[in-house]
């Protein structure tokens, strides 16, 4: 008997928790809508042509160039996942990671980790959090050293 009355609580268990994430999934706020639209802006501004977006491939670059100066801006995993095919696409280049506000050498991993998964939590119990942007950028040897600025990490990560 004791068999079944937990078999019938794991199962209502179940059923809360799927219940749940189905209504956090409804909440969840629409971001690929404007995926990119602060890489353009920062590219405008800095005088790069936007080369025409293709989202082919992982992850998907927005490149920007001025005569041999070539800057590329992708939304990137905050778990890590694309860590080394980013490490390995920028060869020879500038790699940066734009995460809360800053400009990091390295992805500061557990960080990101850590907030996604508060970020997602929060939106879970139903309080209205964005989800977590984390931009890689690379810059190629004959841009300016200017050209990517530290205030630039808060307009991409805002």
């Amino acid at each position: 008997m004791r068999l079944s009355v937990a078999s019938l609580a794991l199962g209502l268990l179940l059923c809360v928790t799927v219940a749940g994430k189905v209504v956090s999934l409804a909440r969840t706020p629409d971001v690929a809508s404007d995926e990119g639209a602060a890489a353009v802006a920062l590219m405008n501004m800095r005088g790069l042509a936007v080369q025409p977006f293709n989202p082919v491939g992982a992850p998907a670059w927005i490149v920007g160039t001025l005569d041999d100066c070539r800057v590329r801006i992708a939304e990137v995993a905050p778990e890590g996942w694309s860590r080394a095919i980013v490490a390995q696409q920028a060869t020879n280049e500038r790699l940066l990671y734009a995460f809360d506000g800053r400009f990091y050498d390295q992805q500061p991993v557990t960080n990101t980790w850590i907030e996604n998964y508060r970020r997602r939590l929060a939106r879970y119990i139903g309080f209205d959090e964005p989800a977590l942007r984390l931009f890689a950028v690379t810059v190629a040897p004959a841009c300016p050293s200017d050209i990517v600025r530290p205030e630039d990490a808060i307009a991409l990560t805002q």
